[in-house]
């Protein structure tokens, strides 16, 4: 996370389109590790932010403003699932029992061949 951070301050210090468009990139990136991290609150904020600066700074390249808006929509519903159900083991119903070739039903034995 840390060398997000020194990206992004390295960036800001300078100028220009190709730079704008790297911050904007090191913000998605930045946005997907802290996904990554289970920090979604904080995933959100850069992909919020990385998204209103590709709408101001990048116009002209839709393809990422909708990656970034995709971003956003599965932070922020990953977020609310992750509140509303907190994950709980399942119960193991299956047994081998059910499984086995012995239990096959008798009334219907198996037929066919290999080719």
């Amino acid at each position: 996370m840390e060398s997000f951070k020194k990206a992004l301050s390295a960036i800001d210090s300078e100028s220009g389109k190709d730079l704008q468009k790297e911050k904007i990139y090191t913000r998605y990136s930045l946005a997907r590790a802290l996904e990554s991290a289970g920090k979604y609150e904080k995933a959100l904020d850069e992909a919020t932010a990385a998204l209103a600066s590709a709408r101001v700074e990048l116009k002209d390249n839709p393809d990422i403003i909708r990656r970034l808006i995709a971003l956003r929509t599965e932070l922020y519903l990953s977020h609310i699932t992750d509140k509303l159900e907190p994950e709980t083991p399942q119960e193991k119903t299956d047994n081998p029992e059910q499984f086995s070739a012995d239990s096959a039903s008798p009334e219907k034995p198996l037929v066919g061949g290999v080719s």
